[in-house]
């Protein structure tokens, strides 16, 4: 049964996705207004999907059609739309949605500052919806740091990245009350952490977080390998500073 209901959720993605590759389907100029928005969930009714899903959909498969503003404005729609249970999904949704799209490589230096900016109020209003969330501190520190790999270390962003990853950490459960998807996230947070300090050329503060990453050895392959490489780089700046 479970299977069967994957087969049909992969259909109903594959037909919503076909309908927007019709160029008499979408407007000109692409528009993401209230009005528009609710137009296209009457004509995209007859797919089965949960219209939230249809609106994340609208996005994913045209984000390279949307500016910034217009992916948040679809957004803002999903959440006047959403239960109280729902909101903390679409929050994790756009935050992974932006995270995505600072990561290409076709947005200024402006476009990025004004994206990581948004950001911010979009975790603020996230976390007024469940306060000291680990994912959501985490998620926001780990954003930070890859802008600050994006622009060669830049320390505001490094700072930015250190505090809200430290947040994270404090607002574990005590290490014998973690579970496994804790331990987990406890690892991240200090790979993380070790990898600020290593921008800030602080090497040994560095190697001490990454060899608290790890402990445990529940780190993922891609992680894994971060880790190693970080601890090599650490060890040979060490080195070289005798």
């Amino acid at each position: 049964m479970e299977e069967v209901e994957k087969n049909k959720a992969r259909q109903a993605m594959q037909n919503l996705k076909k309908r927007l590759e019709q160029p008499s389907f979408l407007p000109t100029p692409l528009a993401t207004d209230a009005q528009y928005l609710s137009l296209y969930l009457r004509q995209t009714h007859d797919i089965e999907m949960p219209e939230s899903h249809r609106l994340i959909a609208f996005v994913e498969f045209l984000s390279s059609k949307l500016t910034w503003k217009q992916i948040c404005e679809v957004f803002e729609y999903i959440l006047l739309n959403d239960a109280p249970d729902e909101r903390n999904g679409t929050y994790a949704v756009w935050i992974s949605k932006s995270e995505d799209l600072l990561s290409r490589d076709s947005y200024s230096e402006m476009e990025r500052a004004e994206i990581a900016k948004d950001l911010v109020s979009i975790f603020d209003r996230a976390l007024a919806d469940t306060p000291q969330n680990t994912g959501l501190a985490l998620g926001l520190g780990t954003i930070y740091l890859k802008e600050a790999a994006h622009r060669e270390g830049d320390t505001e962003y490094v700072s930015q990245a250190v505090t809200w990853l430290n947040r994270a950490l404090d607002w574990l459960p005590k290490p014998d009350q973690r579970d496994h998807v804790q331990q987990y996230m406890c690892a991240n947070i200090n790979l993380r952490l070790g990898q600020c300090y290593m921008l800030l050329r602080v090497y040994k503060l560095a190697l001490e977080h990454l060899n608290r990453a790890a402990e445990g050895n529940v780190l993922g392959e891609q992680e894994h390998s971060e880790l190693i490489s970080g601890i090599t780089r650490c060890n040979l700046e060490l080195s070289a500073q005798i």
